[in-house]
């Protein structure tokens, strides 16, 4: 920040920035992002969905599933029990194409395996 602002750095920030400068981590982090930033914005939003998704993914396995995922595999007859929110979604997912793919239109006409 400029002095003007009221910010000042001594001798010893000075050092201590230029420490972490010279850093290779932080050089090759700097590299990443400049690479990442030369992406056209497309590229760039599609990277960042799909690090997301992994987060969400990661998320959704911690968790217990839910009653309203509970009781709509139970609606389309599955016998599994799913053990997370994420095996819950798959199993639904699943479930769905199956009906979709072989022309089903009642949930009850396909059992979950």
């Amino acid at each position: 920040m400029p002095v003007s602002d009221g910010y000042s750095l001594t001798n010893a920030d000075l050092t201590m920035l230029l420490e972490h400068l010279l850093d290779p981590e932080a050089e090759e982090f700097a590299a990443f992002i400049l690479e990442r930033e030369s992406l056209p914005p497309e590229e760039r939003e599609r990277l960042k969905a799909a690090s997301g998704k992994v987060y969400q993914q990661e998320y959704m396995a911690s968790e217990q599933p839910t009653e309203k995922q509970l009781s709509y595999l139970k609606y389309l007859k599955c016998a599994i029990v799913p053990t997370s929110k994420l095996q819950a979604s798959q199993l639904i997912d699943e479930i769905l194409k199956k009906r979709v793919s072989n022309g089903y239109n009642s949930p009850k006409t396909r059992q979950c395996r």
